[in-house]
């Protein structure tokens, strides 16, 4: 089976092989930076050169299934696709060059599928833990208690979409921070409200961004790697201080360099960061973990147990 995310940053790939016992074997993944909405949000329509440049990935993707001779193959879509008022054109060019349907999924049911991709990670009830999966359009919420989720919200905080207003490619300017600040209060209302509610011991970050502060983690404190693609790992709440000051102070020149950064979260990592600490200021937090699994893994696991 193949899945393909048509994110708003990266379309995703991922093709698994369903074992005798029933466990999915991972052959083949890739991400490609499409950037499908730069250049579009304000006015909600995917350019021509997104359009060109999602066009290749899939068709990239698209040989890649055939030489695996992939026999279902499910592609969906998610914020940028879901806003822009030419998503139409898009699907139907798709579908005339490979045949593939593709479905755009709403805010409410990403989160969803990021909290069933998560769940095959770690245990979210064991004590009340918020998810956060920041994406390139959207950044989802859900809270989990041991009585399950509580809440779960699709906000407009994705990481590309703020910096189309507040471009923070070099070193953090106070002015720069207030305004991304601004848009997170009027975006995180209900949020608040659900924290009050439900005071969460462990913020989880989904893949992503998280995955750069995990290996800006082991960098920074010389820590030996052990990386895990099957289990959550966690980043010591008191080391978030020193990596935030670093991606504060670091110009674009300074990221593209460092060996933790890779060159596709180089423009947007600080956005995201500085979106991990307003998160982690709203109250205190003992855990941070990285969950290698995500919306796709969730997507296929909805799609197996069909």
């Amino acid at each position: 089976m193949a899945i393909v995310d048509c994110g708003t940053n990266t379309f995703n790939i991922l093709i698994a092989e369903q074992s005798d016992k029933g466990d999915w074997e991972t052959l083949f993944s890739n991400k490609w930076p499409v950037k499908i909405g730069e250049g579009g949000f304000e006015d909600r329509q995917i350019t021509d050169a997104r359009m060109a440049k999602g066009l290749d990935a899939l068709q990239y993707y698209y040989s890649i299934v055939q030489a695996y001779q992939v026999g279902k193959v499910h592609v969906f879509a998610t914020s940028a696709l879901r806003d822009a008022r030419n998503t139409d054109v898009f699907k139907s060019h798709v579908k005339s060059l490979t045949n593939w349907d593709i479905s755009v999924i709403d805010g409410d049911e990403e989160a969803q599928l990021i909290y069933e991709g998560v769940q095959q990670t770690m245990d979210l009830h064991e004590v009340p833990t918020l998810l956060m999966d920041i994406g390139g359009g959207s950044t989802e919420f859900i809270i989990t208690t041991a009585e399950g989720i509580v809440f779960k919200q699709s906000t407009q905080l994705g990481i590309s979409r703020i910096f189309e207003q507040v471009p923070l490619m070099d070193r953090a300017q106070k002015s720069e921070l207030n305004q991304i600040k601004q848009i997170f209060d009027l975006d995180t209302k209900e949020l608040k409200d659900a924290l009050a509610r439900y005071p969460c011991q462990r913020l989880v970050g989904a893949s992503g961004s998280f995955d750069t502060l995990l290996e800006l983690y082991y960098y920074t404190n010389k820590k030996e790697k052990i990386w895990s693609n099957h289990s959550a790992q966690e980043i010591p709440v008191d080391a978030f201080a020193s990596i935030y000051m670093f991606m504060m102070g670091s110009s674009y020149a300074d990221r593209l360099k460092h060996p933790a950064i890779p060159n596709l979260r180089v423009q947007f990592m600080p956005i995201a960061v500085y979106l991990m600490k307003l998160v982690l200021d709203l109250q205190p937090f003992n855990q941070i973990y990285r969950s290698p699994y995500a919306l796709k893994e969730g997507v296929l696991k909805r799609l197996q147990s069909r």
